[in-house]
């Protein structure tokens, strides 16, 4: 590391090199019939279990350096470069990640008044991040044991690999403008950016004939672009202050380049195609419920039609309701997402509430394809059995009752897809600090409190939470939700002491 200063020119620079490895090694087992509590070792069972093991680990090696020039508290400059090898990739390891950032201060530069701005900054940035979260043997071709046939030991293929896998690379774009007035009492912070993602690593199909599904490759790259804004009023300070911040972010996603130019399906109703957003939903268009025989007669597209049966757009006009007819129903990614944070004090007494907000995103509800596709696979909701179709000019909104799902009433369709906005109480704490001279000898500080979590959520969504995913924070299938578990409400209260 160097620090320096030169008359009003300051020098910081530093550089590293880094080795990290990591080793993980299990073994499982278990056994049945043991014949008291009192011999708890797997040697006094009378049937042995399972056993089971594993062994994993991935080493990296980096390279970095980095230099930040400032000049008379006015201009700023920072450069850095980093060359990450990792264990995790076969024939190309090695990735070179760059970036710079510049920046100026207005006011400092006499460019602008003082007594009307404390803070007008201007600043860019360009850098090169890697990504190699691919799981430690993705690039290798691996075989796996317990292939027994009668009494003769053997091994089987477990995975294909791809040794020609490299690092996914983003390069981003990014510039800013920080403000402050009125003594600091408010800010801001607007800040435009363009990402752009290459080399993405994702599942591509292959032929069934392999003895697998898919492998993965470096087949796609994407586009972000988007603003950010950040808002800040701190209108009271001292015994009673008060302090609101209010972030949105508004970002627009597409999926440049694919394999092929062929889509890749995700989980549910989720594709990835060029020219879509990540999470967009796919699937078929639904117009109504046939009402009597007349209109399935006059829709022959859908001969296992009957009345109560929801009826489905023929969108290629060519007779048939068919994997033509689908399209794009949806997205998960929302047009502005962000938070409100506000924190308050007034002598020893504080009080902090965080809400969250995302409005413009779409879920694709799986659960109503089951609880309201009417067709005896597990218990209906309430609104979907009391609102079912049983006789005409009962309405559009739910089925018919039926065994089985002779016309496919629940394949992906919009009817599955709703409204994903919410606002939320995240979270919420209340305390109290007691002063000293309320405390007895021994103790240096003591504090009360009461926090939630999750504590009021605002939102048209019909299930149990709009802010889960079935798979969880994979972003190739964003917005989904079947059978997960919503987070949980919380309240917690507390108390520190400080001796």
């Amino acid at each position: 590391a160097y620090n320096n200063q030169f008359g009003t020119t300051s020098v910081n620079a530093v550089g590293a090199a880094i080795y990290q490895r990591d080793d993980f090694r299990s073994t499982y087992f278990d056994t049945n019939d043991l014949p008291t509590n009192s011999f708890p070792s797997a040697g006094s069972a009378a049937n042995p279990g399972l056993v089971t093991g594993n062994v994993t680990g991935d080493a990296l090696h980096s390279y970095l350096a980095n230099v930040n020039l400032g000049f008379d508290n006015t201009f700023f400059f920072s450069a850095s470069v980093r060359a990450d090898g990792s264990s995790r990739f076969v024939n190309d390891r090695w990735g070179i990640f760059p970036g710079a950032s510049a920046g100026v201060n207005l006011v400092n530069a006499g460019v602008l008044d003082a007594a009307t701005f404390d803070l007008f900054k201007l600043r860019a940035s360009y850098g090169v991040t890697g990504n190699n979260n691919i799981g430690n043997f993705t690039t290798r071709q691996l075989f796996g044991g317990g292939a027994t046939y009668l009494t003769t030991p053997g091994i089987t293929p477990t995975q294909i690999g791809n040794p020609d896998l490299v690092w996914e690379t983003t390069n981003q774009f990014d510039v800013g403008i920080d403000l402050a007035f009125l003594d600091n009492k408010i800010g801001a912070t607007i800040e435009y950016y363009v990402k752009n993602t290459s080399d993405l690593i994702l599942n591509r199909p292959v032929p069934t004939t392999s003895g697998f599904l898919t492998v993965p490759e470096n087949i796609g790259d994407m586009r972000n672009t988007g603003i950010d804004l950040a808002l800040t009023f701190a209108p009271f300070s001292g015994d009673f202050s008060w302090t609101t911040t209010i972030t949105a972010g508004f970002l627009t996603n597409e999926v440049v380049e694919v394999f092929n130019d062929q889509p890749l399906d995700f989980g549910f109703a989720t594709r990835i195609e060029e020219g879509q957003p990540l999470g967009s939903f796919y699937g078929w268009v639904t117009d109504g419920i046939f009402q009597n025989a007349d209109e399935v007669a006059a829709h022959a597209t859908q001969p296992n039609a009957a009345p109560g049966d929801i009826r489905f757009k023929d969108l290629n006009g060519d007779g048939v309701i068919n994997d033509a007819d689908r399209t794009f129903i949806g997205q998960a990614l929302p047009d502005v997402a962000g938070g409100i944070d506000n924190k308050f004090s007034y002598k020893g007494l504080d009080l902090s509430v965080f809400l969250q907000y995302t409005f413009g995103n779409e879920i694709y509800n799986n659960n109503l394809a089951f609880a309201e596709g009417l067709n005896s696979v597990f218990a209906p909701t309430v609104r979907a059995f009391e609102g079912a179709w049983r006789q005409e000019g009962d309405g559009d909104d739910f089925p018919r009752l039926v065994n089985g799902d002779p016309n496919g009433n629940r394949r992906d369709s919009d009817r599955l897809v709703e409204d994903g906005s919410f606002v939320r109480i995240k979270t919420a704490q209340l305390g109290y600090n007691f002063p000293q001279s309320m405390l007895g000898n021994g103790f240096r500080s003591l504090r009360v409190y009461i926090q939630g979590t999750n504590l009021v959520t605002w939102t048209n969504y019909s299930w149990l939470d709009p802010e889960v995913s079935t798979f969880g924070d994979a972003n190739v299938a964003l917005g989904t939700d079947f059978l997960t578990s919503p987070q949980p409400r919380t309240v917690q209260f507390g108390l520190n002491l400080g001796f």
